[in-house]
């Protein structure tokens, strides 16, 4: 009877023990998940750029490359999770506003981290821009700044001291240009030193392709040029939207 009720006392003892451990290693995870961010080139390729420990509060645009959430964390704890894709730490232009990042790299894409102070929210975005078409019609391109192309955007700064090309060119030398696409294969991007031109391919969201070299900033000119999806030659400059 002794050795049935040790090996009892044992036998609960083991229970308890695994009841605990579990409870702890639940403890542990909750909470946690990982934050996935859209790539330019593919928007069901998504990049697990850092964790966060508040999951309920995440919000994911993956068809805009961008996610909102919440954490207790700090820059740097992302930067130490991420190492082996972080590149340093980043001044991010997004439409003029400078925001101070921790930029990231992988596979063709840069991805960033910042902290919105207004809102209180940490920002995850794939370093791009867009130019808006008609519905599901935008093309996304990677860029060290991030533009919202359209002319109806354009025509909001007519009056305005500021410009679509001054959010790149104003804050991006292209030397840091230069910089920033070396690390992305030639497949993607022409750089012309020369003539301080740098051409990136392009992809269209509504029939998920590549399109090759689509996209060209000149830093002497001051522009922005490409052929749009029908066939019309686009140029943006100081002065704004043109058709050609």
């Amino acid at each position: 009877m002794k050795v049935n009720k040790k090996i009892t006392i044992i036998c609960i003892l083991v229970v308890l023990v695994a009841v605990i451990a579990g409870v702890i290693i639940r403890l542990n995870s909750e909470g946690k998940a990982n934050v996935y961010v859209s790539n330019w080139n593919g928007k069901d390729n998504r990049y697990a750029i850092c964790q966060t420990n508040d999951e309920k509060r995440i919000k994911t645009n993956y068809g805009e490359c961008w996610t909102r959430f919440y954490s207790t964390k700090s820059l740097d704890d992302f930067e130490k999770e991420n190492s082996k894709d972080f590149v340093g730490n980043y001044d991010y232009y997004t439409d003029n506003y400078k925001n101070e990042a921790k930029l990231f790299y992988n596979d063709n894409n840069y991805y960033v981290i910042y902290k919105s102070e207004k809102d209180n929210v940490y920002c995850a975005d794939c370093c791009c821009s867009v130019t808006n078409g008609a519905v599901r019609n935008d093309i996304y391109i990677p860029t060290p700044a991030s533009v919202n192309l359209s002319k109806e955007i354009s025509e909001l700064y007519d009056n305005d001291k500021d410009s679509l090309v001054g959010f790149m060119f104003d804050n991006v030398s292209f030397d840091d240009a230069v910089k920033f696409y070396s690390r992305m294969s030639e497949e993607y991007v022409t750089i012309d030193k020369t003539n301080k031109k740098i051409t990136v391919s392009g992809f269209h969201n509504k029939d998920k392709k590549i399109l090759d070299k689509f996209f060209t900033m000149d830093w002497n000119n001051r522009t922005y040029s490409y052929t749009d999806m029908e066939g019309k030659n686009i140029v943006y400059d100081e002065k704004g939207y043109h058709e050609q």
